[in-house]
């Protein structure tokens, strides 16, 4: 059982990342003038983030639906969504508008305020953060009687 939650919620988090990544990529395509601005936070400009953040999200979705690791995936959601957590407390932090940008600047095509885009940003971070850790801890948590099954079965063929 835990399994086939797992596996569903990690096909949930690859359809989020593939979304928020081609958006991402998308939107770096554009000729907005806040794309050159620096961000914030960081160094680069909104487009360079925006196009190292697609293929950083791109390619752990593909990993995602691909991949075989199930530990593995779960770890790398939640190294991605505790960096987007880390990243939004720091815009916070600077008083920065408490505005995702996660679609880029796609939200001018969309017909939702950009407060619904805030509030399904938040949600989503949400549950990849929540989704990953739980996850794990479940994991971690089922691996002593992993092991102590492992060893009797070990006994028995000796």
């Amino acid at each position: 059982m835990n399994n086939r939650i797992q596996a569903c919620f990690v096909q949930s988090a690859a359809v989020i990342l593939f979304i928020t990544g081609a958006a991402k990529f998308i939107s770096a395509l554009g000729a907005a003038e806040s794309l050159d601005q620096p961000d914030s936070l960081l160094i680069l400009t909104h487009r360079h983030i925006f196009f190292l953040m697609s293929g950083l999200e791109l390619g752990l979705s593909a990993y995602l639906l691909m991949g075989g690791n199930t530990k593995l995936k779960l770890a790398l959601l939640a190294w991605l969504a505790t960096n987007f957590l880390v990243f939004r407390i720091g815009l916070w932090w600077m008083g920065a508008p408490n505005l995702c940008n996660c679609l880029g600047n796609l939200d001018q095509f969309l017909p939702l305020s950009p407060g619904i885009l805030n509030f399904g940003a938040f949600a989503a971070l949400g549950w990849l953060l929540i989704g990953s850790y739980a996850l794990m801890i479940i994991e971690w948590r089922n691996r002593p009687a992993e092991v102590c099954a492992e060893l009797v079965l070990q006994k028995d063929k000796a």
